[in-house]
């Protein structure tokens, strides 16, 4: 095959693949209550922005899951947080910052060397109505140091209220 034909293969297939959704502005506000309730002790909170968000909490769950968003991961997966809604990027409070490379792979790694602790925010996931979303939460450190989970939000009056944590994990 041609080197040519190679390079039309290839583009084919770029411009084949879905552009990522904008995400819905409900679930950007409701993502900027997530960083205000993790930053609200005071404590320094170290966000990661690159960590991809895994699809098998929201497989395990089956249907305790709304249809709607099963089908939506199904469709696209979740995204972090920060990809998903950037603009919450400049919107950071002061007692948080992104994790360094250095982090990141320190919490990848086996032995901790400067105490790196990440937090990872998925996109909220709202159901066709509006009503109901779905948000993963982990917080990692070195060695198998880390808790997560995958928590339903309800949309009560003009805000939300956390509910039921579907998926929990603990190492």
């Amino acid at each position: 095959m041609s080197l040519a034909i190679l390079k039309t293969l290839a583009l084919a297939a770029a411009l084949a693949t879905p552009a990522p959704t904008a995400a819905d502005p409900a679930a950007c506000a409701l993502g900027a209550r997530l960083i205000a309730q993790q930053t609200a002790h005071g404590n320094k909170v170290v966000f990661d922005a690159e960590d991809e968000i895994p699809t098998y909490p929201f497989v395990d769950v089956g249907t305790k899951l709304p249809e709607t968003i099963r089908a939506a991961v199904t469709r696209q997966p979740p995204r972090n947080l920060f990809k998903a809604c950037p603009q919450l990027a400049d919107r950071l409070p002061a007692n948080a910052r992104f994790a360094t490379p250095e982090e990141r792979a320190e919490v990848r790694g086996i032995r901790s060397i400067t105490g790196a602790y990440l937090t990872t925010l998925s996109e909220p996931l709202l159901d066709r109505t509006g009503r109901v979303a779905v948000v993963y939460l982990l917080n990692r450190c070195a060695g198998l140091c880390a808790n997560g989970a995958l928590s339903l939000y309800h949309r009560k009056g003009g805000g939300w209220v956390p509910g039921e944590d579907l998926w929990m994990m603990m190492s």
